[in-house]
């Protein structure tokens, strides 16, 4: 669990970083610090690995904070923090409120400045393209891990297409992102 391929090899995130320390002038992660048990052990490897004064940018939606217009909102909770809830089998540990939680978590950490913005990214129509879609139809496979039975989620889901198709939906997502320095 934790493992992440990249395009050179299968690097597992929950161990120490196989790279020699002040090795990259950045470093990116994006939706990765909640999937991990050992996060102040993930944070302190990219201190590490990072050269002085090089930056990280570490991002992560919060996905307990997912926005989306539908008349069933009590349906609609159930799914999304039951989504957020859910630990799949690739995560170590999962934490659907990572994105509010990110500034505080970083900040305790052994980079100098950091600098937080949240933005709230928008879908007005479920394309097959949109992230909206991509989110949905992940939270309705996993519905019936975290009690919802998939007819309901394929029900509702259907709702939000019908409401797309009528001009009325709308989904948000909040997106947290820091940038920390290495001294």
């Amino acid at each position: 669990m934790g493992k992440i391929t990249t395009s050179i090899a299968t690097i597992d995130i929950a161990e120490p970083l196989p790279f020699a320390s002040g090795s990259f002038d950045s470093v990116i992660r994006q939706n990765v610090v909640e999937c991990v048990a050992d996060r102040d052990g993930l944070l302190r490897e990219i201190y590490r690995i990072l050269k002085p004064r090089g930056s990280a940018v570490i991002g992560h939606h919060d996905f307990d904070g997912v926005l989306i217009a539908n008349d069933d909102r009590a349906l609609t909770r159930r799914l999304v923090h039951g989504y957020a809830d859910f630990t799949q089998r690739w995560q170590d540990k999962s934490e659907g409120q990572m994105g509010r939680l990110l500034p505080g978590l970083v900040a305790n950490r052994p980079f100098r400045e950091a600098g937080t913005e949240t933005l709230l990214f928008v879908d007005l129509v479920l394309s097959k393209e949109s992230y909206a879609r991509i989110h949905l139809d992940g939270i309705v496979a996993l519905s019936e891990k975290f009690g919802v039975p998939a007819v309901s989620a394929k029900a509702w889901l259907r709702g939000l297409e019908m409401r797309s198709n009528a001009g009325g939906f709308y989904f948000a997502i909040l997106w947290t992102y820091v940038v920390a320095r290495a001294e």
